[in-house]
């Protein structure tokens, strides 16, 4: 929204004209859904279709720690099914945005890194390993608080449910944005699985497998392993070596007990390594060759300019000259028990879990093959956490109290190592400045030069209570209310030292504390007219608690803390199923009063980049968002989804600058995607199954200062699939993702002290082949 559109009063008239059309929509439709009446068939082939199914009471999801149907729930809530992430190409958690309005998710710098979530334009775009989004990410119930744990694959899973909009009561702290529940097939009673292979280009290939059943009275297990492999699609001329690619394993492995009708207990462990070489990055370079100052953004896209070094890349894209092959080690093992309980009217259910995880990302930050910024992240981080839940029902009333306890323990270690190209003109130059050997403060030409080790120790603990209640006024009125109280505390011990093969220079050593409290919770209504038809109206709040800036700093002052963050949320919304079981059709709009967001930005000081971590006063979003699944025929099935965002930081200075007016970062206006499938049988036993499907992203910026040169022009994305099946179980696969090779970027980041911006490209075409037999 441009500054110049921000009227005194405007924020409530607009939240207003926004919810209009949802209920003048849905006032329209009434007359019509009252004489809708139910089917009692349903084709099997539609249970697994992007979005939903063609019948929406096949659907069963939990997100409010129950089974309901979705389209009886008065939350804006989109699910992918098992089938339908694989159709979509969704091979990893940070994939899934490509059918959901208003949600961004990339991965921070490249393959196997961070993911960082953006959900109607709530997120962070933090690199630090220490600090948690406000969008939270759930693994089969057990809540990801660190980064390293959150990039994992999917495989042998049941559902996504990706719940939009502040989730304060049952989910509590960093959920502003929302949640995201990733969901395994769990144990059956009876013997099933399947085993899966594809091969595609750039030397890819993946195997993966489950395989479950009985193995005693009241014992039942399951075991899912995955391989996922790809040299990648970049190349090093220097080395005539490939990256960006992937290099994965994964288990999961539960084992259930139901040692009476009255309790089960299921036990999973869970191992995600990654050993992917470390994305090479495409680059802008900053620095006008013949004057020395800044190029102008069209200089730099035309490749007229350098970086601090003289450097400048003339490769193709997808192709450059680095100094520096690593591979990531990241590693993360989970162990939980999850036990429930029948007490006579009253069901208990306790989540215990332990994760533990390292991660080391060493990256060839500027992309070239001189040695001006090597940066290596490090971290090592266990998780404990305890959640506790009783929950009841009456013919009018359903309800829930519990508690939650996390703790956890962070250890960063990460170097920056800057112009280290420099360093025998510094040894050179050091005598003459300093008899006494090199100088780790030397400088040439202004440049600085040195090797710093920042190391860090966060410890964290956060407790809550909470309460939620749905009580039915009536047959077609129910009334929502929830709060939660959480208590969080925090301590840092922070060390920056200069680092050379013979001495050491401590820089800085500093410990702090913090903590906070806060009540989250939500208020609503959910009116329901007729069985096909949901109205209703909420009010939500969102927390997410302050900490530590746990980048690459240089004085002790920027370490924070940075204070916690509210977000309060109005939201009004229609559910209609259409008549005959044709599909349905759900629309959102929404209001956000955003304050004290915390905000990450690259502030350029004129020498070296500073990351930033600190609050904004305010902000306004606003949006509204529309989901149409359709069955018109039998085995055809379509759905589209549509969000509308606007986004504005209202007063926030960042480095003395002001941010004021300018959007946030990863909030497209518009985003748009759909996908078809058509299922043809070929004879009783055979079927032809062609599938499109395809996303829209509007323009957007990538960082809190919206540079032009940080930004991603509008884009479309075609992917497709032609599967040849049995009913025998076998599926042979044909596919292609980015089909009309688009060139597109998911992360850019302004170094522009170095002279270059560093770019995270997104993948090219590629083509594949896939085969899976399930038993």
């Amino acid at each position: 929204m441009d500054k110049s559109s921000v009227v005194p009063g405007s924020s409530k008239r607009r939240s207003l004209l926004l919810l209009a059309p949802v209920m003048v929509s849905v006032l329209v439709a009434s007359p019509a859904l009252a004489q809708a009446e139910p089917s009692d068939t349903q084709s099997a082939d539609n249970a697994d279709s992007v979005g939903a199914p063609h019948n929406p009471n096949t659907i069963v999801v939990t997100a409010q720690r129950r089974e309901q149907n979705p389209q009886d729930i008065g939350v804006a809530i989109t699910t992918l099914g098992g089938e339908a992430l694989a159709s979509l190409g969704v091979t990893g958690s940070t994939d899934i945005d490509s059918q959901v309005p208003n949600l961004v998710i990339d991965p921070i710098a490249g393959s196997g890194t961070q993911p960082v979530v953006f959900l109607r334009g709530v997120g962070l775009n933090d690199f630090s390993l220490n600090n948690s989004g406000p969008v939270g990410l759930y693994f089969d119930d057990i809540y990801l608080s660190s980064f390293s744990s959150q990039n994992f694959l999917l495989f042998d899973l049941q559902r996504v449910e990706v719940l939009r909009g502040p989730q304060g009561t049952l989910y509590g702290k960093n959920t502003t944005g929302g949640a995201i529940n990733y969901i395994s097939n769990l144990p059956t009673d009876y013997f099933d699985g399947y085993v899966q292979g594809s091969i595609a280009e750039f030397g890819g290939y993946e195997i993966e497998g489950a395989v479950g059943g009985p193995i005693a009275e009241g014992v039942n297990a399951r075991v899912a392993v995955a391989r996922h492999f790809a040299d990648g699609f970049f190349v090093n001329e220097l080395t005539d070596t490939r990256s960006n690619g992937t290099d994965l394993w994964a288990l999961r492995a539960f084992v259930e007990l139901e040692p009476s009708p009255d309790a089960r207990v299921l036990v999973r462990f869970r191992a995600d390594i990654n050993d992917t070489p470390f994305s090479q990055y495409e680059r802008y370079e900053a620095i006008d060759p013949t004057t020395g100052g800044v190029c102008s953004t069209d200089q730099s896209l035309a490749g007229q300019c350098v970086d601090a070094l003289g450097y400048r890349d003339t490769t193709e894209r997808f192709r450059g000259n680095f100094n520096r092959e690593e591979s990531i080690d990241r590693e993360v093992y989970g162990l939980s028990i999850k036990g429930e309980f029948a007490l006579g009217g009253v069901d208990l259910t306790s989540i215990t879990s332990y994760e533990e995880g390292q991660n080391l990302l060493p990256e060839d930050s500027d992309g070239s093959p001189l040695q001006l910024l090597a940066i290596t992240v490090g971290a090592k981080t266990d998780t404990f956490t305890q959640e506790l839940r009783l929950s009841g029902e009456t013919d009018r009333l359903n309800w829930i109290i519990g508690g939650y306890y996390l703790d956890e323990r962070t250890r960063q270690d990460q170097t920056a190592d800057l112009f280290r190209e420099l360093r025998p003109l510094v040894s050179s130059l050091a005598p003459m400045t300093n008899p006494g050997g090199f100088d780790p403060f030397g400088t040439v030409l202004g440049a600085p030069v040195s090797f710093t080790r920042h190391t860090n120790q966060q410890d964290s603990q956060s407790l809550a209570v909470f309460g939620r209640v749905e009580f039915a006024l009536s047959d077609q009125l129910t009334v929502i209310g929830g709060l939660r109280y959480t208590k969080e505390e925090r301590e840092f011990h922070s060390k920056v030292v200069f680092e050379e093969p013979t001495f050491s220079l401590p820089l800085y050593e500093a410990d702090l504390d913090y903590s906070d409290d806060d009540i989250s919770g939500n208020l609503a209504i959910n009116y329901q007219p007729n069985p096909d038809l949901l109205l209703y109206a909420s009010y939500s709040k969102g927390f997410k608690s302050g900490g530590f800036n746990g980048g690459f700093l240089f004085h002790a002052e920027e370490l924070g803390p940075f204070e916690s963050e509210q977000l309060h949320a109005y939201e009004a919304g229609a559910k209609w199923s259409l008549p005959g079981y044709l599909g349905y059709l759900n629309l959102a709009s929404f209001y956000y009063d955003y304050s004290d967001l915390q905000v990450f930005t690259l502030v350029n000081t004129g020498s070296v980049p500073a990351t930033v971590l600190d609050n904004a006063a305010d902000a306004e979003i606003y949006g509204a968002e529309a989901e149409l699944f359709l069955n018109p025929v039998d085995n055809l099935n379509a759905t589209f989804s549509l969000g509308y965002l606007e986004s504005e930081l209202v007063d926030f200075v960042s480095a003395g600058v002001s941010q004021a007016g300018n959007r946030l970062p990863r909030t497209p206006k518009i985003t748009f995607s759909g996908a078809v499938s058509y299922k043809a049988d070929l004879s009783e036993q055979f079927f032809l199954k062609p599938s499109v499907n395809f996303t829209y992203t509007d323009h957007h910026f990538f960082l809190t200062e919206n540079q032009p040169l940080a930004a991603q022009d509008s884009y479309w994305m075609v992917n497709g699939e032609l599967a040849l099946g049995s009913d025998q179980g076998w599926q042979l696969v044909g596919f292609v993702r980015n089909l009309f090779d688009v060139e597109y970027n998911v992360n850019i980041n302004d170094l522009s002290d170095l002279g270059f911006y560093q770019i995270v490209v997104g993948v090219p075409r590629t083509f594949g082949v896939r085969a899976r037999m399930d038993f």
